[in-house]
């Protein structure tokens, strides 16, 4: 939890941060332990894994981190991340449940609304309102929505050659 209360507060997980080069990135933490299958303009993959933590760079050609998804729904009780001080894996003692995760941003002074847009059908969000991290919980028949997702993506950037100037 006090990773998600972090990451809701700051838009970054550790040294992971939008607008930053995948290059720096993979200094610090090496290369990736996996990476997705599409690949950008430039012929390179945009999403990268380190365990638990996705990160999406830019689809052209700069590399710049556009996204960060911390995936918990596919492991709700093994988290693996590659940040100092964690152990690799980590087991959790139960679910992230809507009102924990709701809880634990309140009791840090986080300012969350209902995210409407990706709220809907067996899914509702949450949306921190000073770093915009959404938090998206999966809605079940029964019980309490338990954490799919947590994440952040500020809107694109251009980059590549600038454009030709329009003639005066």
């Amino acid at each position: 939890m006090p990773i998600l209360v972090d990451f809701a507060r700051t838009g970054s997980v550790g040294p992971v941060r939008c607008g930053d080069q995948l290059t720096a990135l993979t200094e610090v933490l090496g290369p990736p332990w996996a990476t997705g299958t599409s690949s950008g303009h430039d012929g390179l993959p945009y999403l990268y894994a380190y365990g638990n933590l996705e990160i999406g760079t830019c689809q052209f050609f700069c590399q710049r981190i556009e996204g960060i998804y911390l995936q918990t729904g596919w492991a709700q009780f093994e988290f693996e991340l590659p940040l100092t001080g964690w152990s690799q894996v980590r087991s959790l003692p139960e679910p992230l449940t809507y009102r924990r995760v709701v809880d634990a941003l309140d009791a840090a002074g986080c300012r969350w609304e209902e995210f409407a847009p990706l709220t809907f059908d067996g899914q509702c969000t949450i949306r921190v309102i000073d770093s915009e991290v959404q938090f998206g919980f999966e809605v079940p028949e029964e019980g309490e929505p338990t954490l799919d997702i947590a994440s952040v993506a500020p809107p694109a950037h251009r980059c590549g050659p600038a454009p030709d100037p329009v003639p005066a």
